[in-house]
């Protein structure tokens, strides 16, 4: 489906990107209850075919998480617009109304020896962008 759309918007030279930034130019409320934006997990091995492991691992927790009634969860078409790019935690926040924004990066996902894993805050309740926890090994 996802290929016929772009088709018809090539045909009448439509690339899709002024709606999209047109859409996160402003900032989207809060909502009632904790709320979080997992971004599609940094594959830093140098294996682009490792890829598959970091979507699934992102997939498995989004997943997870979602299954939590009190969490309102971002879905993955949301976060992954986001992936492959260099994003300020503060702006993600703010163009999908979330309180928390979870991201990590592997480098061997065989061993899972080094990784780094960090949950920011990018709203208000603490002071803005920094990590609540993350850890590396």
């Amino acid at each position: 489906m996802a290929t016929r759309i772009n088709a018809a918007r090539c045909a009448v030279g439509d690339t899709g990107k002024d709606l999209a930034s047109r859409s996160m130019a402003h900032s989207l409320p809060l909502p009632d209850k904790p709320s979080i934006a997992v971004l599609a997990f940094t594959n830093m091995s140098g294996d682009p075919g490792q890829d598959y492991f970091s979507d699934g691992i992102t997939d498995d927790i989004i997943a997870d998480l979602s299954r939590f009634s009190e969490l309102l969860v971002i879905a993955r078409n949301s976060t992954f617009q986001y992936k492959g790019k260099s994003v300020d935690i503060r702006q993600v926040g703010r163009e999908l109304g979330v309180r928390y924004v979870l991201r990590a990066a592997f480098a061997a996902p065989a061993t899972v020896s080094t990784s780094a894993l960090s949950v920011s805050t990018p709203r208000p309740a603490r002071p803005l962008g920094r990590p609540l926890r993350s850890q590396a090994r």
